[in-house]
């Protein structure tokens, strides 16, 4: 069994801490990454040159404080392999060996290869002395003399490999997020449930309404067609005064056509402008069926239907027309 505590003030040297102490202390209360997150201590290559420029900030390992102020740091990787990529990473490197003692962000390099990996990361403080958290991978072209900024990965954010600093001290939240999790399951539940239940419901009642629907629909329209066809000749009677309604409507050709179809005669048709298809046409014949009277001919192509209206100037100076 040990028992340690501190910190005391020393009395002829007799309370003497050392730095890993005071880390030891520190890393009590704080999480190792970046201070902030957003652009502290961010990675990034420009596209025009052979750097990897890191922003400035701050940065805390296993209770040791880390600060870039000031301006960036420039780094330069390792030459770029001829024929094979390679993945390298920018790290934040811990090293508490007595001839180093620091913290630096520097270049870690990763092998070439067809399809290269990213360095593992070094965390060995009672060994090596060395702890490192990873900023970035950037991959490096075989015979790149340039780093695309695409090639740069932040990796700042990934708690494994970086994370933000945060607090040690902070309420356990565990059974709290257990009920939640429970209450959220239970009312997913509940909601399939009936979901499925109102589903069901709906397509019944869908199903036998739509069936109701087309009956009726089909009484319906047979009724329509019956007392459609009982009056379409008085509708004809009515459309023949329309026609000259109808060739000004939108997607319609007039046409006029003199001594047709003999004559002396008027022919006047309308058609679909896009498919020439006739769709009316009138016939106006003079002197027909007899001397002073003029004969106008209506026919519909889409009802096959034909109305006549003679026109008859009489002595006395009356007009009379007949449609049949």
């Amino acid at each position: 069994m040990a028992e340690f505590s501190s910190f005391f003030n020393s009395m002829a040297g007799d309370r003497l801490y050392s730095a890993s102490k005071f880390a030891e202390y520190f890393a009590s209360f704080l999480t190792d990454g970046v201070f902030n997150g957003g652009e502290s201590l961010q990675v990034y290559a420009n596209d025009s040159d052979y750097f990897l420029r890191v922003k400035v900030g701050k940065g805390w390992i296993q209770g040791y404080y880390y600060n870039l102020s000031d301006s960036e740091k420039i780094l330069t990787p390792a030459t770029a392999h001829a024929t094979n990529p390679r993945i390298d990473r920018v790290v934040l490197k811990l090293d508490i060996s007595q001839g180093v003692r620091s913290i630096q962000a520097v270049i870690k390099q990763g092998t070439p290869a067809s399809e290269p990996e990213a360095p593992v990361l070094e965390r060995d403080l009672t060994g090596s002395g060395i702890y490192e958290l990873s900023l970035a991978q950037v991959l490096i072209p075989a015979g790149a003399t340039i780093i695309p900024a695409a090639n740069v990965t932040d990796e700042r954010l990934d708690n494994n490999l970086c994370g933000l600093v945060n607090s040690l001290i902070q309420a356990d939240t565990t059974n709290i997020f257990n009920q939640f999790q429970a209450f959220l399951n239970d009312t997913i539940t509940d909601w399939d449930t009936w979901f499925t239940a109102t589903q069901s419901a709906w397509n019944n009642w869908f199903g036998d309404t739509d069936l109701a629907w087309d009956n009726w629909f089909d009484d319906v329209k047979e009724d329509y067609e019956a007392w459609y066809a009982g009056i379409k000749s008085s509708i004809f009677d009515a459309v023949y005064f329309q026609f000259e309604n109808w060739r000004y409507r939108a997607g319609h050709t007039y046409k006029i056509l003199f001594d047709t179809p003999t004559t002396g005669d008027i022919k006047e048709e309308i058609r679909n402008t896009i498919s020439n298809d006739l769709i009316a046409s009138k016939v106006t014949e003079f002197d027909t069926p007899s001397i002073g009277q003029i004969q106008e001919t209506l026919h519909v192509v889409e009802d096959n239907a034909t109305v006549t209206k003679v026109t008859t100037f009489e002595v006395d100076g009356s007009i009379t027309e007949v449609i049949s």
